[in-house]
């Protein structure tokens, strides 16, 4: 990643091109010139770049994203592109190519048969361009595998074009058509496409014109689900995303019911931020909880499935039908429910149920504020080993959903008996200093956990040093903590070792203030009378869990807040209280 400034004065651009196999271009803010200096504004500058790229024999990836390159500098991109015999990857996003631009660029791209991805985002193709590039991508024997057009206002016609495109098409595996005001009937047009197409597996759609409702538009809604999965035709795609495409009612539910019949290899779907409710929710669980089910990832956040408890109340009732405490789903691996208006009883349902799905890895719950302490009973149980998932669950995202002493103590203690836990995030919750005693207990206990977020919760001085405490009483090599950053603390035992991640940044007041930032060296007394030994450092990536070579004599580097007056004796006043290497980024919170 270089800087134009600093290429243009040193004089350097061409020579980057054959010692650097991946480099960006960034248009630099507020360097002190008259104009912004990017590559599309100098011609000097353009042909400099595309003299080095047509005799590059280093360079692979090429970004020039916001670079101002308008169509005549897209015609000049076009040659040496024809030239470069190593480019893979180009990034041509936010710029100005219009649709000849995109045309001679996607022309020349298809000519060269070396480059596999490519990324048109926001160069206001429109319908025209479309059609444009659709022709030389229809051509036999293409190797482009990935390309991205974005918010290009491609429009009815535009999507027609590359439906057309994809009927002919051997190569393209990944299609990104975010906001590009696409009907329901195009859009399930491109789908009816890739079940002709022998690579197409992801399409992006997010963000298109939004679905009609249900009534009169029958037949469009019945093409669109017959490309995930038909009894009849067998389709290719694997990834789906329809972000914010006003999928609601029996739509929903059309979509949801599609999941589980015969020939759909779908494994990862986002349905996020459409408005999904009660109805949809039942033909979701029962596709959720069918055998034939293919999906592994599943994004459902930013809807209102935990409305009435809908969605939770009716993958329960299924899984219990199909046979209680019985696996009922063997794929699912992770489901993101974050933003979805779950209650307390709601989070409890759902927990029973997902302790029937074997393979959930990740769980997303975050900003579900309503499910409280007497939520955190039910995600227990699915930590603890009542449940057939307690062996399996890597991850789980708690973050602002109303916790405080009572659940975080509830989770703590499911924690204990944990063995498989590797992330668990509780951020912006109500986490006081009473619940922080439990901690030590955890970090000894629960073998697998490297990652606990406790930022933006309620604990003051006290919980800090509880947690500071905690972790260096299990300590047995290095561990480093930061009061406005994060903690690693790294422990072995023998020849294994254990990595955990804590962090504790941002606390507020029990009135919701943030904490005001204290003296560095304010907390460099209040951390020296609770440790006894251990490693301390609040920066980041300059510690990677290695074992001190020396541990005798014992040594002590304090680093002050940048800019702050720390008196040199403190040094001298720590080093007395510790008996291993501590080396300390004291900053304020």
């Amino acid at each position: 990643r270089f800087s134009l400034v600093e290429l243009v004065d040193r004089k350097i651009l061409w020579l980057a091109t054959h010692f650097v196999e991946h480099l960006v271009l960034e248009a630099p803010f507020g360097d002190g010139r008259d104009e912004l200096l990017t590559v599309g504004s100098s011609p000097t500058m353009l042909h400099e770049l595309t003299v080095g790229l047509g005799s590059s024999r280093v360079l692979s990836r090429l970004t020039l994203r916001s670079n101002e390159i308008d169509e005549s500098g897209a015609d000049v991109l076009a040659t040496s592109l024809l030239r470069c015999h190593t480019l893979v990857h180009l990034d041509l996003s936010d710029n100005r190519l219009g649709p000849e631009g995109a045309g001679k660029v996607v022309d020349a791209v298809v000519s060269a048969n070396r480059i596999r991805s490519l990324e048109l985002q926001r160069n206001n193709i429109g319908r025209i361009g479309a059609q444009l590039i659709a022709e030389p991508l229809g051509a036999p024997g293409t190797v482009l595998e990935t390309l991205g057009l974005a918010r290009n206002d491609l429009g009815k016609e535009g999507a027609q074009a590359l439906c057309e495109c994809l009927l002919l098409n051997t190569s393209i595996q990944s299609l990104d058509l975010t906001g590009n005001a696409i009907p329901l009937e195009l859009q399930g047009g491109l789908l009816q496409s890739s079940m002709s197409s022998p690579s197409l597996k992801a399409i992006k759609l997010d963000d298109n014109l939004a679905w009609p409702p249900y009534e009169g538009c029958e037949q469009l809604a019945k093409s669109f689900v017959d490309a995930i999965g038909s009894d009849i035709a067998r389709t290719q795609l694997e990834h789906l995303s329809l972000r914010h495409c006003g999928i609601r009612s029996t739509s929903a539910a059309v979509v949801c019911g599609a999941l589980s019949r015969t020939n759909s290899r779908l494994k990862s779907l986002t349905l996020s931020w459409n408005g999904i409710s009660q109805l949809g929710s039942e033909e979701l669980a029962k596709s959720l909880c069918s055998s034939r089910c293919s999906l592994v990832d599943l994004d459902l956040r930013d809807n209102g499935l935990g409305k009435q408890d809908a969605l939770p109340r009716a993958l329960a009732e299924v899984a219990s039908s199909i046979a209680p405490n019985a696996v009922c789903n063997r794929k699912l691996q992770s489901l993101h429910l974050g933003n979805n208006c779950l209650s307390s009883s709601g989070a409890n349902l759902l927990a029973i149920a997902l302790g029937q799905f074997e393979a959930l890895r990740d769980l997303i719950l975050y900003h579900n504020s309503d499910i409280g302490d007497a939520g955190m009973e039910g995600i227990a149980r699915l930590l603890s080993h009542r449940s057939a998932v307690a062996c399996h669950l890597r991850r789980l995202n708690l973050a602002g959903c109303g916790i405080g002493e009572a659940g975080c103590k509830t989770l703590l203690a499911s924690l204990v008996k944990n063995n498989s836990l590797e992330s668990l995030d509780l951020s912006c919750n109500w986490i006081t200093n009473a619940s922080t005693p439990y901690l030590p207990e955890v970090v000894t206990s629960a073998r697998h956990l490297q990652h606990l977020n406790l930022s933006l919760n309620s604990l003051g001085f006290e919980g800090l040093r509880d947690v500071a405490r905690g972790l260096f009483e299990v300590v047995r090599g290095s561990a480093s903590i930061g009061l406005s950053g994060s903690a690693r603390i790294t422990t072995r035992n023998g020849d294994s070792a254990k990595f955990l991640q804590v962090d504790v940044s941002s606390q507020r007041r029990s009135d919701g203030e943030t904490l005001q930032r204290l003296p560095a060296t304010t907390q460099s007394r209040s951390l020296s009378k609770t440790l006894k030994r251990g490693f301390v450092s609040g920066t980041e990536g300059d510690h990677h869990g290695e074992q001190p070579a020396e541990l005798d004599p014992p040594t002590l580097k304090i680093v002050a807040q940048e800019g702050s007056e720390e008196p040199l004796d403190e040094v001298g006043k720590l080093r007395s209280e510790f008996g291993a290497v501590v080396v300390a980024r004291m900053i304020g919170l």
